[in-house]
């Protein structure tokens, strides 16, 4: 049980696995309650869900570093919880997909927030909701079980509504991670099939024992014939909602692959790295990575905890936006906004609410002058009062030591040269003709080791969330590798734990074995 809860873990959502972790803390409180040998189910769930994050190590342990350093290791129960939770209102999209606006025009209204949901998310039907009643009639010693399983993980997706999801927050481990509170819906409809099946196998069983009244087996068969009818006669007449297929409801959202095309087409690409900002969006954030684009909203929810800060703690300024100002720095190149921006710095293209950003600095650049500053709090406020001139000047955390062989020969300008780019590797070649500090608008976080010249140095915190790397007078090869020790630990654990359950099946198979033959 623990090996398969590890394979799922591996290839599964974060939130799939903490519901099954949740499942099975529950199921093991309800042995402990009613059967007998408890100290023997206590000590199986234990030895399962160890053993389980044993095999998923090489997954967990890394994410676990990621997710602490990220905006996630500090989320609110209001950030969870709110555009995600379940309004009970919307249960009646259980027996009617999109009944009664169970999908609105306004996304507000939305059982699950903005986000857009397929016909039949919430659909269950009508059989199986009657079935399920019949489980009162089971000999099954988990039926209870089973139907307090999905009464709470329902009320758990009622989020904000109801105080389960809340409660779950702050007491449970690992709850506090997982986003969208309605997912956990997935784990009510297992539960309601299970208890459904529970319910359909009682029917049939009651009802074979009256196999001398015919005429009981054909009013049942009758009564559901009639209920599938009225069902499929109900359904089709009311559930079906072309809303969700239009693109005036949804605007920027319905594209087909010749719209795309069209959109991406229009970026000039050169040799040099950019961002584009997706303000509108366009869409979704991990498209534009299908295209070979870096958004600058990342391509997801979470994100690293400084560079989330910079965007929410910081507000604009009257020159210019602070988010504009951010965009320079960040090599953000074009971007797609319904906002009017100042034509001094950008150009408006020949497409609506599509912008080229004419200030867009390189991903690396050379600056000598810096302002040294440890607390996280001031650099905020720096960076918000416009007191940082990203061209000329960067923000460090400690006084810089310059690296490097110095050159002999002699260097007339500055130059990066970019090699290689990889999302765990970095290669570039420099040249500045005196001490300088290279500053990389790439997102600072553990696991991240510097060479220059081939010797392993420690770059600086930049400007709250990105890396520089102070350089001696001369030409120079600069590599950043992502070499987390977290992977090569959790692999580590991983590895023995997997040998272990192949040594064990063996030993069990050889002493089984020998076992007959005696």
């Amino acid at each position: 049980a623990g090996f398969v809860f590890g394979l799922l873990i591996l290839v599964g959502h974060f939130n799939t696995c903490e519901y099954v972790l949740l499942g099975l803390f529950l199921l093991t409180i309800y042995q402990l309650i009613l059967f007998k040998e408890r100290v023997r189910a206590a000590v199986y769930a234990l030895i399962a869900t160890v053993f389980a994050f044993a095999v998923a190590a090489v997954l967990i342990v890394p994410t676990y570093e990621l997710v602490m350093q990220s905006n996630r290791a500090s989320l609110t129960y209001e950030k969870q919880s709110e555009g995600f939770s379940l309004n009970p209102y919307g249960l009646k999209g259980l027996i009617s997909p999109n009944l009664h606006n169970v999908l609105s025009d306004d996304p507000i209204k939305n059982f699950d927030g903005s986000v857009n949901i397929t016909q039949s998310y919430l659909y269950v039907g009508v059989l199986p909701l009657l079935l399920a009643l019949f489980f009162i009639f089971s000999k099954n010693k988990y039926k209870w079980f089973f139907v307090v399983f999905g009464f709470l993980t329902l009320f758990a997706a009622f989020g904000k509504y109801a105080p389960v999801n809340l409660f779950l927050f702050n007491y449970f481990p690992g709850f506090n991670k997982a986003r969208m509170a309605v997912q956990i819906m997935g784990v009510a409809f297992f539960s309601l099939s299970i208890v459904t099946a529970l319910g359909a196998e009682a029917i049939f069983a009651n009802v074979l024992k009256f196999s001398k009244k015919k005429f009981l087996k054909i009013i049942i068969s009758i009564f559901f014939v009639l209920l599938c009818l009225a069902s499929a006669y109900f359904i089709l007449s009311n559930g079906y909602d072309k809303r969700f297929y239009s693109e005036a409801v949804n605007p920027n959202t319905v594209f087909d692959s010749a719209d795309e095309a069209l959109i991406t087409g229009k970026l000039d690409v050169d040799d040099r790295p950019f961002r584009i900002a997706d303000e509108l969006p366009v869409f979704s954030q991990n498209k534009w990575e299908y295209y070979g684009f870096e958004n600058v909203w990342g391509n997801g929810g979470i994100k690293i905890k400084k560079y989330y800060d910079l965007f929410e703690r910081t507000g604009p300024t009257e020159a210019k936006p602070i988010n504009d100002n951010l965009f320079d720095f960040l090599n953000v190149k074009y971007v797609f906004t319904k906002r009017e921006l100042p034509p001094e710095y950008f150009e408006k293209l020949n497409t609506e609410n599509f912008y080229l950003n004419r200030n867009s600095l390189p991903r690396a650049y050379f600056v000598d002058d810096y302002v040294v500053e440890k607390s996280s709090e001031k650099q905020l406020e720096l960076i918000k009062n416009g007191e940082i001139d990203f061209v000329n000047k960067v923000l460090l955390e400690a006084n810089p030591s310059y690296y490097g062989n110095v050159s002999r020969k002699e260097i007339s300008e500055r130059s990066v040269k970019w090699i290689d780019k990889q999302p765990s590797y970095i290669k570039f070649e420099v040249a500045s003709p005196s001490d300088s500090i290279l500053v990389l608008s790439e997102v600072d976080y553990d696991g991240w080791n510097l060479k220059v010249d081939g010797e392993t140095e420690k770059y600086l915190a930049a400007n709250h969330a990105f890396r520089a790397v102070p350089l001696k007078t001369g030409a120079h090869t600069v590599e950043f590798e992502y070499r987390p020790v977290s992977v090569y630990l959790g692999a580590l654990i991983s590895i023995v734990s997997v040998l272990s359950f192949a040594g064990v099946g063996v030993y069990l198979l050889i002493k089984n074995r020998k076992w007959k033959k005696s």
